[in-house]
């Protein structure tokens, strides 16, 4: 055994150069005749390949090193930079430790070191060994996207809302092996360049990691973009593209504001903590969601509400919740609000509000130019002098409409004095909705029901008769969503449907308190063989009976009402 094992220490001289030169491995001897030699299998090594990596610590006469347990640790420059991969350290077993060397983006000469330090002879001190591995230049493989942060920025010098006006977009170069590449030079490019969008700079090389980078600037219209990296000097080119930017405003605008609510018509008013959720779903100018945190606040006529919610996705939801106060007619106007910016209409597709061709309206049922917002307590689309409103900025007077879009988006030409926009300023956006305190208990009315009576002298013709049935609460309003209405009869035959349910609302009419009740005598009449009379009916002298309406709200309240039916 020990014959063989001189044969291999032999060998492995015989490949390397001794001490810490050459190329393929090295061995030192230290105090004690305690020898270590470093053996590399592949000195010339592909980018992205691996190479054997061999330690063998011997005593003097050649024997594996067998007197006490010790390691050896692999180290290198690209080792330490995380450019080459190796397992270290590793036990010596009789006297051997081996391992495996890959590269992972390291080029050039690599000089390895192999160190140990042996228990015993004392006084041996530390062992090392060292040898070059030349890694080959990478061959380039690909590029690729790895980020854009963010995703979303804000129009050039409009503020944001909260938006940065640049992005930072990262790529990755790596060569055919998948390994990373670093010092390539790579190139970008935009795919469109509307409204001044800019990238800086417009080459850059890869680091350590193989990441390259550039940052978008926005420009002056809001947009989509990509940017485009390029490796020149392939056949072909390498190219890839990164994942979509959009540039917005961020800034809330008002025609892209709404409130919604998930029950009109709650059975609230007999009851406190009925709750209902209002999502609110807040956009820019260009429908984009607005940045997530954009706040949202809110006012109620009636009850209580969650005074303010953040948008996640650009929506957020609050809830408000049934108590005192109640108005008198149980109607309760919600204004909802944030921080944003009027809207127009972009004719032109520029981004801008042009000093002409676009469309900005300062009267009139959805009117562009906005005064403060108010709470519309009464309903009627104008503010009374008795109705809250929000003093934006806080001059304690009601502001009405200034005749000018103070919003970020607006050409140089329609800023200058008498044209159409004035200096940016924020303002409220807002919307409002409505909820009923519905009442748990019903009024019902029902107009007089004369169905046509069979006559012996006539021939009988049962013609249908409509009447409108009105179901509402004590005020007027309509009863609760999912209220039940049963209709039945002890005279004439029902062809109307004999039951109705109350639809989620928060207006009265058709279908919500007004139902219709069609019916027919239930009589039959036959033609006498011997008359006189002429014929005779099966309710010679009249009937009347009973329409019986029942009204039964979700929280089980029944109300219930009888009319008179003649025929």
């Amino acid at each position: 055994m020990g014959k063989m094992i001189k044969k291999i220490l032999a060998l492995l001289m015989m490949t390397v150069v001794a001490g810490c030169g050459g190329g393929g491995g090295g061995f030192s001897t230290a105090p004690g005749a305690v020898l270590i030699a470093l053996a590399i299998e592949v000195t010339t090594l592909s980018s992205g390949g691996s190479s054997g990596l061999t330690a063998t610590v011997t005593n003097s006469n050649g024997s594996p090193y067998t007197q006490g347990a010790a390691s050896v640790t692999f180290t290198s420059n690209c080792i330490s930079l995380g450019k080459a991969k190796v397992t270290s350290p590793v036990a010596l077993v009789n006297g051997v430790a081996t391992t495996t060397y890959t590269a992972q983006g390291c080029s050039g000469n690599d000089v390895i070191s192999a160190t140990t330090t042996v228990p015993t002879p004392p006084g041996v001190g530390l062992l090392s060994a060292t040898g070059t591995i030349n890694v080959l230049p990478p061959v380039l493989g690909s590029l690729e996207f790895v980020s854009a942060t963010p995703t979303n920025i804000g129009l050039k010098g409009s503020g944001g809302a909260g938006l940065p006006e640049t992005s930072v977009v990262v790529f990755r170069v790596k060569d055919t092996t998948g390994g990373i590449v670093a010092g390539q030079s790579v190139t970008f490019s935009l795919n469109t360049s509307v409204g001044g969008l800019s990238l800086s700079p417009i080459s850059a090389f890869s680091n350590s990691q193989g990441l390259v980078q550039t940052v978008v600037a926005a420009g002056a219209v809001a947009t989509a973009v990509r940017v485009t990296a390029t490796i020149t000097g392939t056949d072909p080119p390498i190219r890839t593209q990164s994942n979509q930017l959009t540039i917005t405003t961020g800034i809330p605008d008002q025609n892209s504001f709404s409130i919604s609510v998930a029950t009109f018509n709650p059975e609230a008013f007999d009851f406190n903590g009925v709750t209902v959720a209002l999502p609110v779903f807040v956009g820019d100018h260009f429908n984009n969601p607005v940045p997530d945190g954009t706040a949202v606040a809110f006012t109620t006529e009636g009850g209580q509400i969650v005074p303010s919610c953040t948008t996640v996705a650009g929506t957020c939801t609050v809830n408000w919740v049934s108590s005192n106060p109640r108005p008198i007619n149980g109607r309760v106007t919600i204004l909802a609000t944030a921080i944003g910016e009027e809207s127009f209409v972009d004719s032109n597709g520029n981004g801008l509000l042009d000093a002409s061709g676009d469309i900005f309206t300062l009267t009139g049922a959805g009117a562009n130019d906005l005064a403060e917002a108010f709470r519309d307590d009464n309903e009627n689309g104008v503010r009374d002098p008795t109705e809250e409103f929000l003093d934006f900025n806080a001059n304690g007077v009601f502001d009405t409409a200034d005749g000018k879009y103070n919003g970020f988006l607006c050409t140089d030409a329609a800023r200058i004095p008498g044209a159409i926009c004035d200096a940016p300023k924020s303002l409220h956006v807002r919307d409002d909705i409505v909820i009923v305190m519905s009442g748990s208990t019903a009024v019902i009315t029902l107009g007089t029901i004369n169905l046509i009576a069979c006559r012996t002298d006539v021939a009988f013709a049962n013609n249908p008769v409509t009447v409108f049935l009105t179901v509402t609460d004590q005020r007027g309003q309509v009863m609760p969503f999912k209220t039940k209405i049963d209709v039945s009869t002890t005279n004439g035959n029902l062809l109307s449907s004999p039951s109705f349910t109350v639809p989620n609302t928060a207006s009265t009419g058709p279908n919500t308190t007004s139902f219709p009740i069609t019916m027919k005598s239930d009589a039959d009449q036959r033609v006498n063989a011997t008359p006189p009379p002429a014929f005779t009916c099966t309710n010679a002298n009249g009937a009347t009976g009973l329409l019986t309406v029942k009204v039964t709200t979700p929280g089980g309240t029944i109300t219930s009402q009888s009319f008179t039916v003649t025929d």
